[in-house]
């Protein structure tokens, strides 16, 4: 079954009651976009809903938007230890990058604190001041691979398609690319082609952000 994903716009509206609250520009606050996702010849659909993140250096508050709904729902209320171990559950891979980047002394807690919820930006900063490479930011984008994939490739006698996707996942976005590898039939050696698909999706992605989607 095919699955429509449908980028949601932040409304407008809902960035102005928050950006009211008095003290407000004191905290971090992030706004992720919301989704609607329609599976494919049925009539059911699930809205994702739009998250405001609000965070210090003690507590992190998530707060839920949903479209055509003016009120707001309190996800979480944690300690920022309890926001951590969330995060860790949930690890991407520049968050452990931006762990060992913190454990290296590259980085201060204070650093390591205040952009938890936005290490992309942060780490191109990163790349701009001359503290990281290029080569370590783009070593980072991606955790290592299970077998899912392969396996099944090699069961079914398919070939595997490497494709990548990079940008924001909003309405019009200006950045949003997906970029489709050359497909390929998989070896006898699941381990070798694993990593030969994470290079693939890697390199990919690469492109996607050297080239600004070109």
């Amino acid at each position: 079954m095919k699955i429509t994903i449908e980028p949601l716009e932040f409304p407008l509206c809902v960035k102005e009651k928050i950006m009211k609250i008095p003290k407000i520009s004191k905290l971090h606050i992030e706004f992720v976009n919301g989704k609607n996702i329609h599976f494919d010849k049925t009539n059911l659909s699930i809205n994702e809903p739009h998250k405001i993140i609000i965070s210090n250096e003690s507590s992190c508050i998530i707060l839920l938007s949903y479209p055509n709904d003016n009120n707001l729902y309190l996800k979480d209320n944690l300690p920022y230890q309890e926001a951590l171990i969330k995060l860790k559950k949930n690890k991407t891979s520049q968050y452990n990058f931006l762990e060992d980047l913190l454990l290296k002394k590259i980085i201060t807690k204070d650093e390591f604190i205040d952009n938890i919820f936005e290490i992309d930006e942060f780490l191109k900063d990163l790349i701009i001041n001359k503290r990281i490479t290029t080569e370590e930011y783009f070593s980072n984008l991606l955790l290592p691979f299970k077998f899912g994939a392969v396996s099944m490739a090699s069961k079914t006698n398919s070939y595997l398609v490497p494709y990548a996707i990079t940008g924001e996942y909003k309405f019009r976005s200006k950045n949003l690319v997906i970029r489709i590898g050359k497909s390929f039939k998989i070896g006898s050696d699941l381990e070798k082609e694993n990593q030969r698909l994470y290079e693939e999706i890697k390199k990919l992605m690469k492109e996607n952000l050297n080239n600004n989607g070109k």
